[in-house]
């Protein structure tokens, strides 16, 4: 399989390159069998956001790969993970936004 990304220009595709205070309150997702991103990968953009004062909820779906995660979201799949439910309660979260 042909890499996506170039050695020589992978790190800077990679989210924790763009990690900063100013990142926004973060929901991450990931299944505990994903093999294409490993699930320390969100554990370490989970921690590099934190250790920028960002809020962070991380959250872990048993037996998930990295397709089923974003499948959950299709209403007919909802059964194979909380990625629905967990990101809707993720939103609600948010105090309103006054104009």
């Amino acid at each position: 399989m042909e890499e996506v990304f170039p050695e020589d220009t992978r790190a800077a595709s990679q989210p924790i390159a763009f990690v900063s205070a100013r990142a926004p309150r973060t929901l991450l997702i990931h299944g505990t069998s994903d093999r294409r991103v490993l699930p320390e990968h969100s554990e370490r953009l989970a921690a590099a956001l934190e250790a920028e004062g960002v809020p962070v909820t991380l959250k872990f779906y048993d037996g998930a790969g990295h397709a089923r995660v974003v499948a959950a979201l299709a209403p007919p799949l909802q059964f194979i993970a909380d990625t629905m439910a967990d990101s809707i309660a993720f939103i609600e979260q948010e105090p309103a936004v006054r104009r």
